[in-house]
């Protein structure tokens, strides 16, 4: 039984030179199709096809464009090295690693004499617990 060809590798067999449609591309280079024609709509050079049909929907690569290709993606695919820095979105830190550790555990210390105020059954020790809540406030302050 004959497998029937379609009209898209008709045409590409009849142009002259080795040419690979994008969905060929796609199985040499492992980026999916979508990818690579949503990069050619944008407008990325580097993904850029050598040739198209003549209505502009075939998209016909050489081997030196998946070679490219391939390259191009691999860079920009590569995992980042951040230098926790220049590179971050957002405010700068307010304090190092060590302030925050302490700083969470005087918040802690801090609900839990607040906790005891409400708590607290007598005024002597209702006194003492918003003593030790305000001293651990006003280091929070500083």
């Amino acid at each position: 039984m004959k497998r029937k060809i379609s009209p898209t590798t008709r045409l590409l067999r009849g142009v002259a030179g080795e040419f690979y449609i994008v969905r060929e591309v796609a199985e040499k280079t492992g980026i999916s199709e979508t990818a690579i024609r949503k990069s050619i709509r944008s407008g990325v050079v580097e993904m850029m096809p050598s040739k198209t049909t003549a209505n502009g929907k075939i998209y016909l690569f050489t081997p030196e464009d998946i070679e490219r290709m391939s390259k191009y993606y691999a860079e920009k695919n590569a995992p980042k090295d951040f230098d926790h820095g220049s590179h971050r979105f957002g405010r700068p830190r307010k304090f190092t690693d060590e302030e925050r550790i302490e700083r969470s555990r005087l918040h802690s210390q801090g609900n839990y004499w607040k906790r005891k105020i409400k708590e607290a059954n007598t005024e002597e020790d209702r006194k003492m617990a918003k003593i030790k809540y305000e001293r651990i406030r006003s280091q929070l302050d500083e």
